[in-house]
């Protein structure tokens, strides 16, 4: 009864779990956690984690159908997600909105038109305006060649630059929270000779890391009027600088970040020419995030991609991976990996896994690092016999469980497949065998999909031997008989022949007789139950009177066997043959016995087989044979 109630409480405790397996579902979110678009945030990265299970996504909205385990939004909408798991019929579905916000300020440039002279460098100021939003700055810009450069430090809603040479200028006003401007232009003239120029940098007027935290500057395309005229250059900044060279250019430029302006000086008018640069410095890394479709892989799911996802343009991804290589690509497989410790017992680390992504042109690095998780615990177990263990003829068949070691193993819920010698295979939780030899059980949990196998062994016990020479010398009234058994001694014996032949009690080993004939001794084992008939003739040749047995001893071994056999017979019988059988019957094997002695190698596959040695169509031994 307990048992019984322990085996209807383990269903159920399976039962639950796969219940809940089945009701696995997926997250889906943003890294940052921000779902609003605007001119800063023109894509949202959406990742998606399904645990263990696998999925595959499709992402929907008005419109818009998208695939795979992450998905760069740009729309705004309702999204909706369908998870498919990959293992089985579930599916699950999460919904989000994604909203946009492009809204930007107004702005205004005064004057709209603007001259600049030798007497007047660099008093000319331009103002720059804008209504809308509270949160909101104003920048200059200058159009130089193909280049658009920072000439003005940024201020509030009012910006007021001072202009030293010609060109075209813009007002930018962002507004802060959305990323979105407003952009307005005023031409600048020259009425004299104010030299005109261009000023470069190998980082775009930027500071960033590794290399490129220094940069170099370049004077080209400079043009006086109305002849060209020597000219010399100078970076300074403060206003009316008073030392100039006459190299234009200005190498390993590490200054701190700061407002300059760059001066070209026309040494025959004296006339001056400035363009307003800011250095700025930008270290800020580029944004890392890894998309993980399973959070744990397992046997289900022995490997997942990571993909490596950036916010930023103009950037290289790699990834260091255990135990310490570097790839060079935006995705990796991470595989399970049994060499980690205990990883068979409990859930481990498969190892940590670095995305770096190297912002090319500041060359600095934004790092992730997540560590993948595994469940590759095995549901360990071994195999025991329920009651008996040995096939025997009172036991005709073994009943094997499992015993899983240790509790962890229950929590797997291992499902078990058998296979017995000579029989495909069984599923359950037990399995009755009718045959010896070894029996695979393997073991497979429904939580990771993990196997694990063991063997158990099945005896057979249905051995009763019996035999021996022996003589009488005649003529003599009495002969006692008594056979040679070999095996187990605990067995009985039962005589019986002719009435009144027998001078002894029938029921021991050794009897007394007056008489020729025939003698029969039936000799059971009482441990396996089982027995064997032997027939001795008592007879009397050229007048000797002398008791034989008709008994002949063989020997088959070893058995179970590993295709090798040795036949040995107690003396050479004429004709004798073994014959194997499969268990259907069918004949596999037909060997002479020539000699007392006979050695061969069978050929047989391992399994259970029948035998049988004959002699002239008499049976002389029938059993089973065993091929490990």
């Amino acid at each position: 009864m307990k048992t019984t109630n322990l085996r209807i409480i383990v269903i159920a405790i399976i039962g639950l779990m796969i219940n809940s397996l089945n009701a696995q579902t997926f997250t889906v979110g943003s890294a940052s956690g921000n779902l609003a678009l605007n001119c800063n945030t023109t894509v949202i990265t959406m990742t998606t984690n399904s645990g263990y299970v696998p999925y595959s996504y499709t992402w929907t909205a008005p419109g818009n159908t998208l695939y795979g385990n992450y998905a760069n939004i740009s729309v705004p909408g309702t999204w909706t997600v369908l998870g498919q798991s990959q293992t089985s019929t579930v599916s699950s579905q999460q919904t989000f909105i994604i909203t946009q916000n492009l809204s930007a300020p107004n702005i205004g440039i005064t004057p709209t038109l603007a001259n600049v002279t030798c007497t007047l460098m660099p008093s000319l100021t331009l103002t720059s305006t804008s209504a809308g939003p509270a949160n909101t700055i104003t920048d200059w810009y200058k159009v130089i060649g193909t280049n658009t450069i920072s000439v003005g430090a940024p201020q509030g809603t009012l910006n007021v630059l001072s202009v030293g040479n010609p060109g075209v200028f813009w007002g930018v006003s962002i507004n802060n929270f959305t990323g979105c401007k407003s952009t307005m232009s005023v031409q600048v003239t020259a009425s004299v000779g104010v030299p005109t120029f261009s000023i470069s940098s190998t980082t775009n007027f930027s500071l960033g890391c590794g290399s490129s935290s220094v940069t170099s500057l370049q004077f080209a395309n400079v043009v006086t009027f109305p002849v060209s005229n020597p000219v010399s250059y100078t970076v300074s900044p403060f206003p009316n600088p008073a030392t100039f060279t006459n190299n234009p250019s200005i190498p390993n430029f590490t200054v701190p970040v700061n407002w300059w302006s760059a001066y070209v000086k026309d040494l025959t008018s004296n006339c001056v020419g400035m363009q307003p640069f800011a250095i700025t410095q930008n270290i800020n890394p580029p944004s890392a995030f890894v998309s993980q479709p399973v959070s744990t892989i397992s046997c289900f799911q022995p490997t997942t991609i990571l993909t490596g996802i950036t916010n930023n343009t103009n950037t290289t991804m790699s990834w260091t991976v255990p135990p310490s290589s570097v790839v060079n690509s935006s995705t990796v497989i991470a595989s399970t990996n049994s060499a980690v410790f205990n990883s068979t017992n409990n859930i481990t680390s498969t190892g940590v896994y670095t995305l770096s992504v190297t912002d090319n042109i500041t060359q600095c690095v934004g790092i992730k690092t997540i560590s993948v998780m595994q469940d590759i615990r095995l549901p360990k177990f071994t195999v025991s016999a329920m009651t008996n263990s040995v096939i025997t003829c009172i036991n005709p068949s073994v009943t094997l469980v499992p015993i899983l070691t240790p509790t962890i193993s229950v929590s797997l819920v291992p499902t078990f497949v058998w296979f017995a010698p000579l029989s495909s295979s069984v599923q359950g939780s037990s399995f009755t065998s009718t045959l010896a030899g070894s029996h695979t059980v393997i073991a497979t949990s429904l939580i990771n999909g993990c196997t694990y196998s063991a063997i158990g062994y099945v005896a057979i016990d249905t051995f009763v031997a019996i035999g021996g020479a022996f003589g009488v010398s005649c003529p003599m009234t009495t002969a006692v008989i008594t056979p040679t058994t070999s095996g187990p001694f605990n067995t009985t014996y039962t005589w019986s022949g002719t009435p009144g032949t027998i001078t002894s009690p029938v029921n021991q080993q050794t009897i007394s007789v007056n008489a020729l004939g025939n003698y029969t001794c039936i000799v059971s084992n009482t441990v396996n139950g089982c027995a064997d008939t032997v027939v001795y003739n008592v007879v009397c040749n050229n007048g000797i009177k002398s008791f034989t047995s008709n008994e002949i001893i063989i020997s088959v071994y070893p058995n179970p066997s590993n295709g090798i056999l040795t036949i040995e017979l107690s003396s050479a019988h004429p004709n004798a043959k073994l014959n194997v059988f499969d268990v259907q019957g069918k004949l596999l094997l037909e060997k002479p016995l020539n000699s007392s002695l006979n050695k061969f190698e069978t050929n047989l596959p391992k399994g259970f087989y029948l035998y049988r040695i004959t002699s002239e169509d008499q049976v002389l031994k029938k059993d089973k044979l065993i091929i490990e």
